[in-house]
């Protein structure tokens, strides 16, 4: 390559690109692969001043017009808030028109759906319309969740993000990184478990690879060995956890390399899309890495959007994986937002709402039986999640997560059993373990091959929300009996839903975890928060068979996790940090292991485990 003056052509240091001229060339090495004109800057700087020059390249025009339409923006938005709080009165509390006809009643009113149609008989018709009338009621709560909590203390730290490229593993002669690269994708294509959420086609995939001339030149397969590298469930007995740390290291920066050199070509959206959801079990769990997690996620939601309004034509296969990248990278943002997020913050209020929106998520012809089954139960349960009363009931109860306190409109809570049974009745039959999800007999019929997925899914919702709701703030005499028959029903539901997923998960903890890390990981942490909560409730024990089933479940979960990655209770910061809620820098002591997340996982289990032994056992001898 010649060489040339520091200075880039136009094109590049608009894009602020790196500018690479071959020798005898006439225009730059980007300039070519885009088939674009290359100006060097010397030649287009003769008709311009050095400040037009410093406005081309920061492009300062532009940047004051964007501020201005921003500007622009927030006046019409706050305008349409003034507007929508003076009308917000009458479409709060709507009025319905009856009449009796032939001794049926009949609601008259006009342009009434059907979500509309039941709340008008829920209101109208029930028992508790006076509840309409009330106060919302305070909720109260002295149990965090730990898991989630964790994530957000280390969120917090400034911790070291280097990769190593320089182990000396991956400079000793012997490493065929060729051979590795082989036998990684040998691993996920033929050996690894279909996933939960399947966001490659292996089939298409693998004649792809096969087409390659230089492996270590394709992104989707550097992030695939960065994947490999970094799971617990890897034939690679042969190298520690630091080796596959190093392998992992050394393929992210060989991915990120060519990631970032490709991201704003229009040809390769479809990759960079593939390659950034391959890479964010390897940010997340494995290095706690939330700031670059966050900024691939950012990239991927604007490369779906940009798709989005494309007219680009997608293959079937295409198409279906694009959903399902799409789906993971708007839940990978959602989680981020919600462990990096600090007590009053701006968008705190605005965790939650989120607009309902659509998910249909495309089966191949040629995938599992097992993949089909997820993703009828990811349809189901998406559709479940962003449906309108969830989004509401969660909206209301952020706070308790956030804050440890909230205000439950009751009327909402009385919904939540009958919209549950809804949907559990609108499932396939293949998803569908046993007719009524809340019969003492649920998990009677449930074996290892059964699909928990939805059954998991619908009570470790009920458990959460129930659980939260056990310690409300009564205001009045007239409140208490009524809200004392709801707390009973609450910590009755509670309790029949933790022995469901207890009983389902010890039948399938297994499949559970090789196919989610994610999903087992955070019915665990979800499970020991319920349980927390119940045991604040004096009057109430635990029965002894769901304290032997969690002790085994939680030591089926902890053989799952690098062994060397246990941290000592005796050095543990996990214990004070969730008892004063802040992030202390001793927490950093979670970069020392070669795979953080893990090390974080396990502490933050132990810890919760530990303590809730101790309730156990003080409530047994009350």
């Amino acid at each position: 390559m010649s060489k040339r003056t520091k200075t880039p052509c136009f094109e590049c240091r608009k894009r602020r690109r790196k500018c690479v001229w071959h020798r005898y060339s006439l225009v730059c090495q980007r300039c070519a692969q885009r088939d674009i004109e290359c100006v060097p800057i010397d030649e287009h700087s003769n008709n311009m001043t050095d400040d037009d020059d410093t406005r081309s390249e920061d492009g300062d025009h532009d940047l004051q017009q964007w501020i201005s339409d921003v500007l622009q923006l927030q006046l019409t938005a706050q305008q349409l808030e003034t507007t929508l709080e003076n009308t917000r009165s009458d479409i709060i509390d709507p009025s319905w028109t009856f009449h009796i006809v032939n001794g049926q009643l009949r609601l008259e009113s006009g342009n009434v759906n059907l979500h509309q149609y039941g709340e008008a008989c829920f209101r109208y018709l029930s028992p508790f319309a006076a509840l309409f009338h009330k106060e919302p009621v305070t909720l109260e709560c002295a149990v965090l969740h730990h898991l989630l909590e964790g994530f957000r203390l280390v969120s917090h730290l400034k911790l070291e993000h280097t990769t190593s490229t320089t182990s000396p593993l991956l400079t000793e002669p012997c490493i065929d990184f060729d051979k590795m690269v082989d036998k990684l994708v040998h691993f996920y294509v033929h050996d690894h478990p279909p996933q939960v959420l399947p966001i490659l086609h292996i089939p298409s995939y693998y004649r792809h690879y096969k087409s390659l001339q230089d492996k270590m030149t394709c992104p989707i397969t550097m992030a695939i060995c960065v994947n490999a590298a970094s799971s617990p469930i890897l034939p690679m007995k042969d190298y520690t956890a630091k080796e596959r740390r190093a392998i992992g290291d050394y393929f992210f920066h060989q991915c990120h390399e060519i990631l970032f050199d490709i991201f704003d070509h229009p040809e390769h959206r479809l990759d960079v899309l593939t390659t950034i959801s391959l890479l964010y079990h390897y940010l997340i769990v494995v290095r706690l890495w939330f700031t670059e997690a966050r900024r691939l996620a950012t990239i991927a939601l604007c490369i779906c959007d940009d798709i989005e309004r494309s007219d680009l034509e997608l293959t079937p296969i295409q198409h279906a994986l694009f959903q399902r990248q799409h789906l993971q990278s708007r839940y990978v943002m959602h989680f981020l937002d919600l462990v990096t997020m600090q007590a009053g913050d701006n968008n705190e209020q605005d965790l939650f709402n989120v607009a309902p929106f659509a998910v249909e998520l495309d089966i191949l012809e040629d995938e599992s039986s097992i993949v089909e089954w997820n993703i009828k139960a990811i349809n189901h349960v998406s559709r479940l999640c962003l449906s309108p009363y969830f989004l509401l009931i969660m909206n209301q109860l952020k706070n308790i997560i956030c804050r440890r306190h909230a205000e439950l409109d009751l009327h909402v809570f009385l919904r939540f059993e009958s919209v549950m049974r809804e949907w559990w009745k609108s499932l396939p039959d293949e998803l569908r373990v046993c007719d009524d999800p809340y019969s003492p007999n649920a998990t009677s019929d449930i074996k290892k091959e059964t699909n928990i997925t939805a059954l998991l899914v619908l009570h470790t919702i009920s458990a959460l929300v129930h659980a939260s709701i056990l310690k409300p703030h009564i205001r009045s005499d007239t409140q208490g009996d009524f809200i004392h028959a709801i707390r009973q029903r609450a910590l009755t539901m509670t309790m029949h839903s933790l022995d469901v997923i207890t009983r389902a998960a010890l039948a399938s903890y297994q499949h559970m975890f090789v196919y989610s890390e994610i999903l087992a990981f955070g019915i665990m942490g979800h499970m020991m928060y319920a349980m927390a909560c119940i045991q604040e409730c004096p009057e109430v024990q635990m029965s002894s068979q769901t304290k032997m089933l969690f002790s085994k479940i939680y030591k089926g979960f902890s053989s799952f996790l690098p062994s060397d990655h246990c941290v000592p209770s005796s050095i543990s910061p996990m214990a004070s940090a969730i008892t004063l809620r802040c992030a202390s820098p001793t927490m950093c002591l979670y970069n020392d292991y070669p795979m953080p997340g893990y090390a974080l996982l396990s502490d933050t289990l132990s810890v919760s485990f530990d303590r809730l032994q101790i309730l156990l056992t003080v409530s047994s001898h009350c």
